[in-house]
């Protein structure tokens, strides 16, 4: 039975466009972004820097789902469930 008073309670959320970060390796089987949430100014020691990546791995180059993020504004949210 879920705790209704920490139904979908957000722990993390960012937005971005998925090609400011987006990395693609030499031979193609791999096909990435990442997310930053930085909680202060990064600076301090209570600082938190947060990272969340979104990863595509296919030994024949091929990333369709991946492929149809390019270019677009995401926002990737976690949540407590």
């Amino acid at each position: 039975m879920q705790n209704e008073e920490n139904s979908n309670l957000v722990l993390l959320s960012t937005e971005g466009y998925v090609d400011d970060l987006l990395n693609v390796s030499d031979d193609g089987v791999m096909v990435g972004t990442r997310f930053f949430i930085i909680d202060g100014c990064g600076l301090d020691e209570d600082s938190e820097v947060m990272d969340i990546s979104v990863v595509s791995t296919n030994v024949n180059g091929k990333h369709p789902v991946f492929d149809r993020l390019k270019g677009k504004k995401v926002r990737i949210t976690v949540q407590q469930i």
